[in-house]
């Protein structure tokens, strides 16, 4: 119980000072982006169809987008680019709580920062279409009729279109439950890869990394091979689990989920066993 105590101390304090970050600004440049390229297209095809839209469209739209959701993931590692913060305070805090306590106040940390900047990004578009939606577990005319439309009014609203693998394969409770699942362990993966260089004072190669990984898994899913789901990224989108015509899957979503906890296992064993031998009390050294 004191261990768990002092994990929780460790979480809360650095999800304070996350939360209180002027950093916090990058999720109005990650909404803007939003808005501008789904939620008011959206709103204009439900304008011009004259039918209201689910409430979970855009949202589900985002996570399954190969462009933007690469944008949400640097969104979150520029609000994270400052973790662990390695100080004068977190010194004291390591004295009183131990390695091991502060490592999983720091693993929980990635877990709280990540699915409130994923339900910020949720509630926002809910939000913004409140006035003309509905909650019900069907998707609207609006998604039904974009992909039968004339190509003029694809190309003017290219990012309104839910992924047809979406539509055809799930609801919108589903995808919705699935979108911020995956999303969040493939944040929680990222920080984690963060954490393992910032305990080796290297952190800007984690940058690297990270950016490399998205990139390599975004060409392996455009030339479609199988060595995509090596990538955390290919894993992380539901609707790329499934054929965008056919009733077909292409690789079980359960095995996504069995991919991240295998990975996250091996990050969390390799990030305890560094945190024993690593030196962590670095005035200003991750700061």
């Amino acid at each position: 119980m004191n261990f768990l105590r002092k994990s929780w101390y460790c979480a809360r304090t650095a999800y304070t000072s996350w939360i209180l970050s002027y950093r916090m600004l990058v999720l109005g440049f990650v909404f803007m982006f939003m808005f501008t390229y789904f939620i008011k297209p959206m709103q204009d095809l439900s304008r011009i169809f004259d039918t209201p839209m689910n409430v979970l469209e855009p949202f589900c739209a985002v996570v399954n987008s190969r462009t933007f959701l690469p944008l949400v993931i640097m969104g979150y590692m520029v609000l994270i680019s400052d973790f662990p913060r390695l100080n004068d305070s977190a010194a004291f805090m390591l004295f009183r709580s131990g390695r091991l306590p502060w490592l999983c106040g720091q693993i929980l940390f990635l877990f709280m920062s990540a699915l409130t900047y994923i339900l910020t990004i949720l509630f926002s578009s809910m939000v913004c279409i409140a006035s003309n939606s509905f909650v019900l577990n069907a998707w609207s005319l609006v998604q039904r009729r974009y992909w039968t439309a004339d190509d003029a009014l694809k190309q003017t609203h290219a990012f309104a279109g839910i992924d047809n693998s979406v539509l055809r394969q799930s609801r919108p409770y589903e995808a919705l439950t699935h979108g911020i699942l995956l999303v969040l362990l493939f944040a929680v993966t990222v920080g984690c890869v963060q954490l393992v260089f910032a305990l080796r004072q290297k952190k800007v190669i984690s940058v690297f990394v990270n950016v490399t990984s998205i990139a390599a898994g975004l060409i392996m899913l455009i030339v479609d091979i199988r060595l995509k789901w090596l990538f955390p990224i290919s894993n992380a989108v539901f609707g790329w689990h499934y054929h965008g015509m056919f009733n077909y899957v292409l690789c079980p979503v359960s095995y996504s989920y069995a991919y991240f906890a295998v990975l996250l296992t091996l990050l969390f064993l390799l990030l305890a066993r560094m945190a024993k031998h690593c030196s962590l009390y670095i005035t200003g050294g991750t700061e």
